[in-house]
């Protein structure tokens, strides 16, 4: 393994140590990843939207003062290969809430609120709308309603 952000584990007779301590297995493996709203392309996470990486340049200013991107502006600069996305879906509260087609999403815009609410922490806003969405699920094919899980009635609580 090649470390070149986080500090190389060292060995001793015992095995690996990190930061004092003892570790087993991989060093780093499955560390959780902390803020922003997470975008998936086909189940693999693509980017991630954190408000403090956006530049301000690339934004433009809403009739309510607030800041807002191009959602397809955004993927396209952190190397997501957009011609392929036929829809995506907003994930809220664990669920896919929202369906969008493909051409609606290539010319949404989303805003990254500054101020958490508790239906925004850890949120952006799409469209004119505003929709919340805490994750961002983008496919290249249409997903088909079998293939989305189902919410037994004992869950729904």
């Amino acid at each position: 393994m090649i470390y070149i952000n986080k500090t190389p584990p060292t060995f001793d007779s015992g095995g690996y140590i990190l930061d004092g301590r003892p570790i087993d297995g991989v060093p780093y493996f499955g560390e959780p990843l902390r803020g922003g709203v997470r975008v998936y392309l086909d189940d693999k996470l693509a980017t991630i939207i954190k408000r403090q990486d956006l530049d301000a340049k690339q934004a433009i200013t809403g009739g309510d003062g607030e800041l807002s991107w191009s959602l397809w502006g955004f993927l396209k600069s952190r190397g997501v290969e957009t011609s392929k996305i036929v829809e995506g879906w907003v994930i809220r509260d664990d669920m896919r809430q929202e369906k969008f087609p493909a051409a609606m999403l290539s010319t949404m815009t989303f805003e990254a609120p500054s101020k958490s609410g508790k239906s925004q922490s850890g949120a952006v806003l799409l469209g004119d709308q505003k929709v919340v969405a805490n994750v961002i699920a983008l496919h290249t094919r249409a997903i088909k309603p079998d293939e989305l899980p189902v919410i037994r009635p004992h869950e729904d609580e």
